[in-house]
């Protein structure tokens, strides 16, 4: 199944705050498994709520992850996530 446009905006907030869907997933309240879900469109559209756990814990708006817009920095993205203080591997 294609990725859709919100499964790419949350692999693109993973890229720039240099996390896993796993991880994102932990910070968000939701499974890995349903981030990758998400990313790779396997179960189509996702969950508003899971749209809203995944925006809420990268600072993002819901807006942005159904419709797009400009990008997020990656600062502001890791500062959401807390990962500030945190090394990158």
């Amino acid at each position: 199944m294609a990725t859709t446009d919100v499964g790419k905006r949350v692999r693109l907030l993973c890229e720039i705050a240099g996390i896993s869907a796993r991880e994102l997933g932990r910070r968000a309240g939701v499974t890995g498994q349903t981030v990758s879900n998400t990313i790779r469109g396997d179960r189509g559209e996702p969950s508003l709520s899971t749209v809203v756990a995944i925006s809420r814990a990268c600072g993002v708006p819901v807006q942005w992850l159904i419709e797009g817009g400009d990008q997020p920095t990656r600062e502001h993205v890791r500062a959401a996530l807390a990962l500030d203080g945190e090394v990158r591997p």
